[in-house]
This record gives structure tokens, C-alpha cells and sequence, in this order.
């Protein structure tokens, strides 16, 4: 063999070598590379979290001073005071951030339905059942849910308890205790998440049984209140939301007692157990862009007399950007 054909042969292998030794480190490397943009992506992105809520304390911090103010100006809580308005997008350094507050007891609070007493649970059970009708929804649930948040473990006609969920899948036991956030009625029997999103502007989970605010209710809930209760009546107390709000139960017993509806029947509803016309819980709704990442956020804030109270916060990306 030649020199230059022994030459040619030897740089012809060194190449194929040079090419084998590339591939291998591009299959090598590759997974590395793309390991290193994820975490570049998930360090920007807990970055971009964490700004987002520290955003969302500070606005918590504000939003307790302005329910301290309101609470100073007024004895009662209506959609005409200035914590009801929304607050539009405010910039901050590298986003924006905007929100609402909401009257939480302005909901039916679930966990009403675990009330010892059988007559106020069965009462609890009838509204929300007339809350479905009202939303045109087929709920076959609710004394399911009324033993989720109940303390024992023994069955309701209707509902069901731990000896049923450890049959499923996944096998799971009843919570047998007041549940936190609405969304845990999704491992309730019977309850599905499109069902849980068409009721949860109207549910509430409160620690306590509360008095719904009839100043600040929505249409579906006030008509869900009482058998008797027609959508005609349901928009004079709307009427009254919007024109002149109440001011004591007195005021609401008044506007009802020009129907036919009997004077007993009224006083079942509007006493002070049932109804309210001021709150002590808020709903805080924000939403939060920073490095190119919309947040959902939110709080529920007690509110007793002058003194503000945080029972629980959550942040989650908008999975819609």
C-alpha cells in the first residue's frame, strides 16, 4: 500500500473516530443540556412565584388595614362600600397585580351541614338543595356531604361514609370533620368537577355556622334560602343591594311582608341565626403577572371588629396564558 492511500486510509478513520466520539458525547450531553433548561426554566419560574406572592402578602397586609378602616366607618357591609369595588391592575417592579374582595358570607357555608342539631341540618340540606334547582343541576349529593364534614362515621339515608370510599378508587376514608376549601368535595360520592365548578361561586367552607349576609347574597343563593322564596321577591332584596342596602333585619322583614308570604314563615328566615346584614369573613381575589406568568391568588380573611385575620392563602399559575 502507498504512503498516501495508508495516509488517506488513516485520516478517513480518524474522521469516522472524530464523528463516533461526537455523536456519543451529542447523546451524552443532550439529556444534560436539557436537564440544565429545565432547571433554568423552573428556577425562573419559582422565581417568578415567589415574587407573586410576596405580592399577594403585601396586598393581604392591605387589604386587612382597609377591613380595619370599614370596620370603623360602619357597622354593616354592603356592595356600595368602598372595600367591594375592585382594584385594577397595579404595576410593580417587573408585573402588575389587581384584584377584588368578596363577601364570603355571601355563600352557603358547607359546612353548615354538619350541624348536631337534625332540625337546622335538615334545614341546611333543604337549601342546598334548592340551590340545584335553582341551577337547573341534578346534586344527589348532598347528604354524602353532609357526612364528609359531620364527625362520625355512620351513614345518613342517602349519604355515605368510610365503609363506602375504602370500596373505590382510589380507596379513600371520609373526612369526618369541616373541610377547608371547596375543593375537597370533589372525593366526595357522587360529586364531579364539573358539577363542583357550576356551584362553587355559591359555596363557602367556614369554620363556624354564620349567618348569610342578605346584603351581599347573589340571586341563586337568596332564592335557595326559604321554600317560599319566588324570583320576584329575590329581586326586590337584589333591589335593595344595589339601591339602598339594609341596615338592620328589620328593613328585610319589612320588604318581604308586602307578598302574601305569612308572617311565621318570615320569621324562620330573617332572625339573626339565619340571616345577617353585616360579615366577618372576605374572600380576597388577585391576579398576579410577573416574567411573563399569570398567577391566580387568593385568601380567606376573618375579620373581628377592628382586627384582621388570615385562616388561609393560595397561589396557582393560570394555566390559560
Amino acid at each position: 500500500m502507498s504512503h498516501n492511500k495508508k495516509h488517506k486510509k488513516q485520516r478517513g478513520v480518524a474522521l469516522l473516530m472524530v464523528l463516533i466520539v461526537m455523536t456519543t458525547l451529542s447523546a451524552l450531553l443532550y439529556p444534560l443540556w436539557q436537564a440544565q433548561r429545565m432547571a433554568i426554566v423552573r428556577a425562573e419560574a419559582s422565581q417568578a412565584q415567589l415574587q407573586a406572592w410576596a405580592v399577594l402578602i403585601s396586598t393581604q397586609d392591605w387589604v386587612k388595614s382597609a377591613l380595619k378602616f370599614d370596620a370603623q366607618q360602619s357597622k354593616t357591609d354592603n356592595l356600595q362600600e368602598l372595600w367591594a369595588q375592585p382594584m385594577p391592575p397595579v404595576p410593580f417592579d417587573g408585573g402588575t397585580i389587581g384584584g377584588w374582595l368578596e363577601d364570603a358570607q355571601g355563600r352557603l357555608n358547607v359546612n353548615k351541614l354538619a350541624n348536631p342539631d337534625p332540625i337546622q341540618r335538615q334545614q341546611a340540606l333543604e337549601q342546598f338543595n334548592r340551590l340545584c334547582q335553582v341551577l337547573t343541576l341534578d346534586c344527589p349529593f348532598w347528604s354524602a356531604v353532609a357526612d364528609w364534614v359531620d364527625t362520625d362515621d355512620i351513614p345518613s339515608a342517602g349519604g355515605a361514609e368510610t365503609a363506602i370510599y375504602l370500596g373505590m378508587q382510589p380507596a379513600r376514608r371520609a373526612a369526618n370533620q369541616p373541610i377547608v376549601a371547596i375543593e375537597e368535595l370533589q372525593a366526595v360520592q357522587g360529586m364531579s368537577a364539573q358539577l363542583l365548578q357550576r356551584l362553587s361561586p355559591y359555596l363557602i367552607a367556614l369554620p363556624q355556622d354564620f349567618p348569610i349576609n342578605i346584603n351581599t347574597a347573589k340571586m341563586p343563593v337568596i332564592m335557595a334560602l326559604a321554600p317560599w322564596m319566588s324570583e320576584d321577591q329575590a329581586k326586590l332584596i337584589i333591589d335593595g343591594q344595589q339601591k339602598q342596602p339594609f341596615e338592620s333585619l328589620q328593613q328585610v322583614s319589612q320588604l318581604l311582608r308586602q307578598g302574601s308570604v305569612q308572617d311565621s314563615d318570615i320569621n324562620l328566615l330573617v332572625n339573626e341565626r339565619q340571616l345577617s346584614v353585616a360579615t366577618g369573613f372576605f374572600l380576597l381575589h388577585a391576579q398576579a403577572e410577573y416574567g411573563g406568568r399569570r398567577w391566580q391568588a387568593g385568601a380567606l380573611i376573618k375579620r373581628d371588629g377592628g382586627r384582621s385575620q388570615i385562616l388561609s392563602r393560595w397561589l396557582e399559575e393560570d394555566e390559560r396564558q
